[in-house]
């Protein structure tokens, strides 16, 4: 099965409870459509790119939150519809992972030494298309995932 990643904005103003039952009810739709969640991991309180209206009401901030899952992929079509009727989600968004690159230190053939490359990620942002680099570097890219080849 392949893997994905479901970025959920939720509405800011949701208490604990309301907040618990409106990730739970997220995971389930995950669950029933015979998936496997991975990981759910909060990514916090932040403000919204853009004001978003739904259902009536404008939002200006939300709540964060990464799921990695992975399932067939002819069901991303129901999940997707499914969280977009969800009242208490602002913007349910799914990407396909591929296979991460794990930096370490290689051998080179040419010179033999030991080459290192520690490079660091821009975040992954699931609503704004431009990110800036942790580091400090103020490189900002149009892809979420970016190498930073700066020093930081």
């Amino acid at each position: 099965m392949p893997s994905y990643q479901l970025c959920l904005v939720l509405k800011s103003a949701l208490n604990r409870t309301e907040l618990h039952h409106a990730l739970r009810r997220s995971c389930e739709t995950i669950l029933q459509r015979q998936g496997i969640i991975r990981s759910l991991e909060n990514m916090g309180h932040k403000p919204l790119p853009n004001r978003i209206k739904k259902y009536g009401e404008y939002h200006l901030k939300g709540r964060y939150f990464l799921v990695n899952y992975e399932s067939s992929a002819s069901i991303q079509s129901d999940i997707k519809e499914y969280l977009h009727r969800d009242i208490d989600v602002l913007a349910p968004n799914i990407i396909l992972r591929k296979e991460e690159e794990t930096y370490s230190p290689e051998f080179t053939p040419f010179d033999d030494r030991i080459m290192t490359f520690t490079p660091h990620f821009a975040p992954l942002s699931c609503i704004t298309p431009k990110v800036t680099c942790l580091a400090g570097c103020g490189l900002v890219t149009q892809v979420t995932r970016t190498i930073c080849l700066s020093q930081p």
